[in-house]
């Protein structure tokens, strides 16, 4: 991570089903899927110019506040390998 974090606003697009964070002209976000009960966290993009700066992280935070605050389960699915420990386990956020 560099030198500073950059606190950023992160909006929860439900026309786009993804939670977005606008920087410098610049779009980071974390896409989703959601069914009555479960929300599926799909991908994530970070722009090269703002990596490091723990946005992603605060998009994954936003997402899974709202999961808990809808009581939602959660799937996470891994786009590289070993980015989440196995398994992987459906579990309220409680």
């Amino acid at each position: 991570m560099k030198q500073s974090t950059k606190v950023v606003l992160v909006s929860n697009n439900e026309t786009s089903s993804r939670f977005e964070a606008q920087v410098g002209g610049h779009t980071a976000f974390i896409e989703y899927r959601r069914s009555p009960d479960v929300i599926t966290f799909l991908h994530s993009y970070v722009p090269p110019s703002l990596e490091g700066y723990g946005i992603g992280g605060q998009l994954a935070r936003a997402g899974l506040a709202f999961a808990r605050s809808e009581g939602l389960k959660v799937i996470a699915v891994p786009l590289r390998k070993g980015l989440y420990p196995p398994p992987l386990r459906l579990q309220r956020l409680a």
